[in-house]
């Protein structure tokens, strides 16, 4: 059982550093230009979450 964990490290270790093919590359670079794009939300002072305590600190 660990020689087969530590040969599923180095096979992933390796595939890792394999180069993408070009039109995985296309669509690895679209998804991170449309994460770049997430808006955040803000959440005011007095809208707490359920979890948050009560207490103001």
């Amino acid at each position: 059982m660990v020689i087969a964990n530590i040969f599923q490290a180095v096979q992933t270790f390796l595939l890792t550093r394999e180069a993408l093919p070009d039109n995985l590359q296309a669509i690895l670079d679209q998804q991170l230009a449309s994460e770049a794009k997430t808006v955040t939300a803000t959440v005011s002072g007095s809208e707490r979450l359920p979890f948050e305590p009560k207490a103001k600190k």
